[in-house]
């Protein structure tokens, strides 16, 4: 870590001085050509895109090497040399080519691209493991053919203990760490799709945007993934000076495209066999299995309607846009919490009675989901092969966008008198009671406080258990990451991550609440909450009951659990990097990933994380009232 002498930056790590050099134009530096600095971290890189008629030589887009800590005159000489022997590499490659075949040209190969997508082979909508397996296979010994020459090129020219050869045998290692970091944590690999539609178009398929979510390309998708980490593996293998395993799990695949004589399913005579009720039953049992509950509900309303407009026994096939238009035009008409108000009556009948008592509408947001929903049922027909184009496609468009009523102004954060008369309300009343346990009240309030000084989600909040909690070096945190078995889901990948206990909710006796927690058998910390189905909605319910008894949640204030998320980060912010780093926050809110962890090892990280969440006080709040004596079961 680099710190800067001057007293009014005292403290600054060098990455957040950047950051501000950046941001107010102080800093202008003077870089070489194909050298960066990265924006959040500081650090330098050298990056050189490789030119598309040899990237295929090269299974990459772009040569790049990170710098770490280095500073600019000691890259400068290092970096001149990289770029050098990049381009040459790149020359080798192109002459390569001219010894092979005469390459395309660029305008050429785009061209045929274009061809390509207009005249391609269709995707079949049923594949076997085997016929997936045969055509990865074929594309496996093409890429693998491909590296092992760029590998032979870089040890003839460098040798085995050069220093080129270590940083590609790293690059390797990154890449084969992160491909299996994603693919456990589910995030999307970008790489790992290009690659996939690279192997689908060597093949002479034309892959559309809805080819993408069906089942045949997600087969596909998985055999790469595992074609990617045997290549990445022989290649480590090589670089290491280690022997190769000559055995291999794809073999030597035939020549002619193993799908092609796969007979096309007739779209138009599936969609006549089947009719909406039976194609939501079917969508229902293949989705369950790949989404969330939540996920599964949000669709209810609009399968709700789109069962009274459309009909049980309509033809998929005869579902045409009018008929989508008309759902549409009753989707605006339909009063918000219609299934709350109207339980018993049907959505047409929900909406004349939501005109008579004057209910108000949804809003825009619940509309847009709405319509993504639609649209989103449609296309898992085309994936099925029940239509051939999604009649609810123009519903997205700016021409119905517009009919939707304004947006309403985000969810907000509270502001300091917000939040005093949050912990002074009756929610905080538990506190001087015994009933520290089975009590609904202390449980939302230690929600509460949770949120209010972790800012994590409410989602990640609920679904903790006490086995998440630890110390580590004498300070406390909790962990939130996925479990499948145990209920425990993430955002996304950055959502996994080591959040600090914030000294505050320590003298209020919240340690104490998890051992108490812990000693009456219960796995989850809030066990009350999870006897409900869906946790975090019920938890978001008795919150927003408890800002309406404050009169903070009518339709002006916005307000509801997630400001707490946006409390913490204003108000950290408002304290400035001094107190509390920006990049700390980030991390602790799960918004960027804990590179800190990747560069010093996680105990440092969390032991900083830690230490600057331990420095941030929310302005003209105070937590005294809360302390209580030991016979009450929280110590203060």
């Amino acid at each position: 870590m680099v710190l800067l002498q001057p007293q009014s930056f005292q403290g600054l790590i060098f990455s957040q001085l950047v950051q501000k050099a950046g941001t107010f134009g102080w800093m202008k530096e003077d870089m070489p050509q194909h050298l960066k600095r990265d924006a959040k971290t500081g650090g330098l890189y050298s990056r050189l895109a490789i030119p598309a008629d040899v990237r295929h030589l090269f299974d990459r887009s772009t040569f790049k090497r990170r710098w770490g800590s280095l500073g600019l005159r000691e890259v400068e000489p290092e970096h001149h040399q990289l770029i050098a022997q990049w381009k040459a590499e790149i020359a080798a490659a192109r002459q390569q080519l001219r010894q092979e075949a005469s390459p395309l040209s660029l305008k050429e190969r785009s061209r045929r691209a274009v061809e390509h997508r207009s005249n391609g082979i269709p995707l079949p909508t049923i594949i076997s493991d085997k016929e997936a397996e045969t055509l990865v296979s074929r594309w496996f010994h093409i890429a693998a053919k491909a590296q092992e020459r760029h590998d032979q090129m870089l040890l003839a020219e460098h040798g085995l203990d050069s220093p080129e050869c270590a940083d590609a045998l790293e690059i390797a290692q990154i890449d084969l760490a992160s491909l299996k970091y994603h693919e456990e944590a589910g995030g999307r690999q970008t790489s790992l799709h290009k690659a996939t539609d690279r192997c689908l178009a060597a093949e002479g398929y034309a892959i559309s945007r809805n080819d993408r979510k069906g089942t045949p390309y997600r087969i596909i998708h998985s055999f790469i993934y595992e074609a990617s980490i045997e290549l990445l593996q022989l290649r480590i293998a090589r670089l290491s000076g280690r022997k190769q395993s000559p055995t291999s799990t794809f073999q030597p695949a035939p020549e002619e495209p193993c799908l092609h004589s796969v007979k096309p399913v007739s779209r138009t005579s599936k969609a006549k066999e089947i009719t909406f009720s039976q194609f939501i039953d079917l969508w229902r049992e293949t989705k369950s299995k790949e989404l969330r509950a939540s996920t599964m509900k949000a669709y209810i309303p609009a399968i709700d309607l789109a069962v009274e407009v459309f009909g049980n026994n309509t033809p998929v096939a005869d579902i045409t846009l009018q008929k989508c238009q008309q759902w549409f035009e009753l989707c605006l008409q339909v009063p918000a919490n219609a299934k709350k108000f109207y339980p018993t009556m049907s959505i047409l009948a929900a909406i004349e009675a939501g005109k008579n008592d004057g209910r108000a509408k949804r809003a825009r947001e619940t509309l847009e989901g709405q319509v993504k929903n639609l649209i989103a049922l449609f296309n898992f027909a085309i994936e099925s092969g029940f239509i051939n184009e999604n009649p609810a496609a123009k519903l997205s468009s700016k021409a119905y966008k517009n009919q939707l009523p304004a947006q309403a102004e985000k969810r907000r954060r509270f502001d300091i008198s917000e939040l005093n008369a949050l912990l002074r309300s009756e929610l905080f009343s538990a506190f001087s009671t015994r009933k520290h346990l089975k009590n609904r009240n202390i449980e939302d309030a230690w929600l509460t406080l949770l949120g209010l000084f972790s800012g994590a989600r409410l989602g990640e909040l609920c679904q903790l258990h006490v086995s998440d909690f630890f110390t580590e070096e004498g300070r406390h945190g909790f962990r939130i990451t996925q479990d499948l078995e145990k209920g425990q889901t993430l955002k996304n990948a950055n959502s996994k991550r080591r959040v600090p206990i914030h000294p505050d909710l320590i003298k209020v006796g919240f340690l104490d609440y998890v051992e108490r927690t812990k000693r009456s058998g219960s796995e989850h910390l809030f066990p009350l909450i999870n006897k409900n189905n869906d946790p975090k909605d019920a938890a978001s319910k008795r919150f927003r009951y408890t800002l309406s008894k404050l009169n903070l949640n009518d339709s002006r204030a916005r307000l509801n659990f997630h400001g707490l998320r946006h409390t913490l980060n204003y108000y950290s912010w408002k304290a400035g990097d001094a107190i509390v780093p920006r990049d700390s926050i980030d991390r602790i809110l799960g918004w960027s990933k804990d590179q800190m962890a990747d560069r010093y090892g996680g105990e440092v990280a969390f032991r900083k994380l830690h230490d600057d969440l331990s420095k941030f006080k929310y302005p003209g709040v105070s937590l005294d009232h809360l302390y209580q004596s030991d016979e009450t079961g929280f110590t203060g």
